[in-house]
């Protein structure tokens, strides 16, 4: 007879062998010790923002990417939809350099190198949620590979679009100096476009095996 009670973190494993003998484990969930310690952070990081009177902008940029934590399980709970990790790790890695250190820490005021290798980054996962997309979507039932490779591309586009059209608004609101959304807009594209590249390619010379990699990951089973 063996029991397992197992949850995400720091929990005990307990494994009863002929209710004799009896073995005892601490397990820890990595990942989602992390993502906890991240959000107190964030949340300290909000109310000292706050108490010692940082901008309005600030604290905005605080509340957002805490909220943007929270999305993913969000989504997944709204439309009953199993997020692969891939997913999950892409997105926390991308909102935390570009929202947290370049925007919030400022990062992105140091060079400009900064903001283009996140943006470059940006469009390179975009364009890998956007095969999620369609695998959710379609299972690739139906679709040859010239589509997916494009949907994709136009998804990663409309995704960096929306975002830059998001942050032309918050900027507007609080007065902020405008930026070149069009140059941010073309560079997460040119990143979207690298990867798609590099998945001709591999289509071409490796018969699709390293995009058959990226697709294992994807699976919601």
């Amino acid at each position: 007879m063996s029991i397992f009670l197992n949850t995400y973190f720091g929990i005990s494993r307990y494994v009863f062998v002929n209710n004799k003998s009896m073995k005892k484990k601490i397990i820890i969930h990595y990942p989602l010790l992390v993502f906890f310690l991240v959000n107190i952070f964030s949340i300290l990081l909000l109310f000292y923002f706050y108490n010692n009177d940082f901008s309005n902008y600030i604290v905005f940029k605080t509340v957002m990417f805490i909220i943007l934590l929270w999305v993913p399980y969000l989504i997944s709970k709204v439309i009953q939809v199993k997020i692969p990790s891939l997913i999950y790790k892409l997105y926390f890695f991308i909102i935390f350099i570009d929202l947290m250190l370049g925007k919030i820490f400022m990062f992105e005021r140091f060079t400009n190198l900064y903001t283009y290798v996140v943006l470059f980054l940006q469009g390179i996962i975009f364009y890998i949620i956007g095969l999620w997309v369609i695998k959710f979507l379609d299972d690739y039932g139906f679709l040859n590979y010239k589509i997916i490779m494009i949907f994709s591309v136009i998804f990663a586009l409309c995704l960096a679009v929306l975002k830059e059209m998001f942050f032309y608004l918050v900027n507007k609101t609080f007065k902020i100096d405008s930026i070149d959304q069009m140059l941010y807009i073309i560079i997460s594209f040119i990143g979207s476009l690298f990867i798609m590249v590099i998945f001709i390619v591999d289509n071409i010379y490796y018969k699709q095996k390293y995009y058959f990699i990226i697709d294992k990951n994807l699976s919601n089973t």
